[in-house]
């Protein structure tokens, strides 16, 4: 039985890193009195659109087969994306913008920047399948009733809005902020988990085409500093004041699963194979959300250093920082019964039917290191190394939730689950070792293949548990999608219709996982359009082997773009892109290949 699919970030940034032009544009510039103004922003229309038929294990199949559409699954709480949008399908269609404000005076200032958006396919396309707040209504819109604002398929958020100072100790310059803010720590990568993983994720922003890096990530209130100790060396350091958490996509939309996102507030359980979601939710075959418990958010902070060593080349950086995830976990409540002879009622005639949540780990601790070489060859080279000596490794929530709703289905977690006082939840992680080094090489020409400027990057990532338990015994972080795995070796059978792939211990986060990112663009010059510029630009990944502990590495899986973008006086832009994605026996992902369009302007 199967309930929660783990989504990792390997889609998070594809549309949003597609864009491959300059940032730089006009912005409008003016005093008032003494006071300099800076107004600057964008905006963008972009579509994407999906180029694969749904896969045959992500679709449960009494659902699937109201639909008309082939399916061999068993993944009821995790296919309403992939029963709304078939082949051709577009799956975003949105307007969206930011505009940022900065006034300056002597040293001191402020900057605030807000965005706004509109998914015009999530808010107004009418749908086959629907979702759950919209009471699985075929063939009408999805709703986003209940969805965090981020979330929302229209909505206005603020980003960045903060206080900043620079003033001299002596001859020792000190800049600061106080307010909303993203810490600009770790190296640029495609892979995600470094140091830069601080600063949350909007998730549905990095799904929309068009998004610039400026809507992508979530600024959060901290006060941060840094100090220049010499010319060559810095000291800095933060201290965050509140919350910060990734957004997450919700139920029904192409990318989440259907229970993870606020107002998404079910999971279904115990429903006979032969019925449809809605059918089970009608006769009360679900369990609901809990609340998610809040955290102490004021003992979060870090401290770094960064030291410039000429001769080299090079600037290398320490870092320190003590925070609570800005991921989400699920969790598992014990039934509310004295007895767990009968943990899971339908219809829950007495209320004690066990619960869910999300949970966002506390205190965690991260030590990185970062090196950068910029040769004058146009050749830079660099390394992120970070350690987490107590990071939340998440438990597969599927079999978490098989203990929580059966006395008998085979399971790893029972013994300790029942222990527990009645309703209590079963803390969905452990604390593990973990640690990540990413490596890479970026090489730029002038004037290679008849192109104005030729870059290549080729990047590795690493990710390693230094304490991952026998798998056999502890476990962690496999998508329900593919079933449970075997406990002592057994495996319940599934039914004879069902494409069951689970009965296996590979998929399940390993010690080691390693990938590698290659990527080149040409950008050419257009004679006859003065300051048209067009580029072209191709990437390919592979993970190689292993499941990583933060999602970044799914054994098999291929991740492929090539785009095609012009440019006009760096900021007007056009764009094309196609990102397929295949491979991976246990890629959740694998059929989510994408067309994306958009066009926009930066001022």
């Amino acid at each position: 039985m199967g309930v929660f699919a783990f989504r990792a970030p390997l889609l998070r940034v594809s549309l949003a890193l597609v864009v491959t032009g300059s940032t730089a544009a006009f912005a409008e510039q003016f005093k008032v009195g003494d006071v300099d103004v800076t107004i600057h922003g964008a905006a963008s229309v972009g579509a994407v659109v999906r180029t694969d038929n749904p896969d045959l294990q992500f679709t449960t199949i009494p659902n699937a087969r109201t639909l008309g559409v082939s399916s061999a699954g068993n993944t009821r709480n995790s296919d309403d994306g992939e029963l709304n949008f078939k082949k051709g399908s577009p799956v975003s269609t949105a307007l969206q913008g930011w505009v940022a404000l900065e006034a300056a005076y002597d040293g001191f200032g402020f900057f605030v920047r807000g965005k706004g958006w509109r998914d015009f396919t999530l808010a107004d396309q009418s749908v086959p399948w629907g979702n759950y707040p919209n009471g699985y209504v075929p063939n009408t819109p999805l709703s986003d009733a209940g969805f965090a604002d981020r979330s929302k398929f229209s909505g206005a958020a603020l980003q960045e809005a903060y206080v900043f100072g620079h003033v001299a100790l002596g001859d020792h310059p000190l800049e600061f902020k106080v307010g909303n803010q993203l810490i600009s720590w770790g190296l640029r990568s495609s892979f995600a988990g470094g140091l830069s993983a601080l600063n949350p994720i909007d998730g549905p922003a990095t799904h929309r085409a068009g998004a610039t890096a400026e809507e992508t990530r979530i600024p959060f209130s901290a006060a941060s500093a840094r100090f220049a100790v010499t010319p060559k060396l810095s000291l800095e350091g933060f201290w965050q004041f509140g919350a910060a958490r990734n957004a997450y996509d919700g139920c029904g939309t192409f990318y989440p699963s259907d229970y993870y996102a606020q107002g998404c507030n079910y999971v279904i359980v115990g429903a006979p194979f032969i019925v449809t979601d809605q059918v089970a939710l009608s006769a009360g075959d679900w369990i609901t959300r809990g609340e998610t418990p809040k955290n102490n958010e004021l003992g979060q902070g870090g401290i770094g250093a960064r030291h410039a060593l000429d001769g080299l080349r090079s600037e290398v950086g320490l870092f320190y920082a003590h925070y609570n995830a800005r991921n989400a976990l699920p969790e598992i409540s014990r039934t509310f019964r004295p007895s767990a002879a009968k943990p899971f009622i339908p219809g829950n005639p007495d209320g004690g039917n066990p619960l869910y949540r999300t949970v966002y780990a506390p205190d965690i601790d991260m030590l990185g290191a970062t090196w950068q070489t910029r040769l004058a060859t146009k050749t830079t080279l660099s390394a992120e190394y970070v350690y987490r000596p107590n990071y939340a490794l998440g438990f597969p929530a599927g079999e978490e939730l098989t203990a929580a709703v059966s006395a008998t289905a085979p399971s790893l977690w029972r013994q300790e689950l029942n222990a527990l006082a009645p309703g209590s939840f079963y803390t969905g992680y452990d604390r593990r070792q973990t640690g990540l080094l990413n490596l890479s090489v970026e090489q730029q020409f002038d004037h290679l293949l008849g192109a104005k400027l030729t870059s290549f990057s080729a990047e590795v990532g690493l990710r390693h548990v230094y304490d991952l338990p026998d798998p056999t015994v502890r476990r962690y972080l496999r998508a329900d999608t593919f079933g449970t795995g075997p406990v002592n070796g057994y495996c319940p059978p599934p039914s004879p219709s069902v494409l069951y792939t689970g009965c296996t211990l590979d998929g399940f986060v390993s010690k080691n996982a390693w990938g590698f990112r290659l990527r080149g663009a040409l950008t050419y010059a257009v004679r006859r359009v003065a300051d048209l510029d067009v580029t072209l630009s191709a990437s390919y990944g592979k993970d190689v082997s292993g499941w990583s502990y933060d999602g970044t590495f799914n054994e098999g899986r291929n991740i492929a773009s090539i785009a095609l973008r012009a440019e006009y006086l760096k900021s007007y832009y056009a764009e094309v892109a196609y990102l397929p994605i295949w491979g991976g026996a246990f890629n959740v992902l694998r059929d989510r290949s994408v067309f994306a369009a958009s066009m926009g302007a930066r001022f």
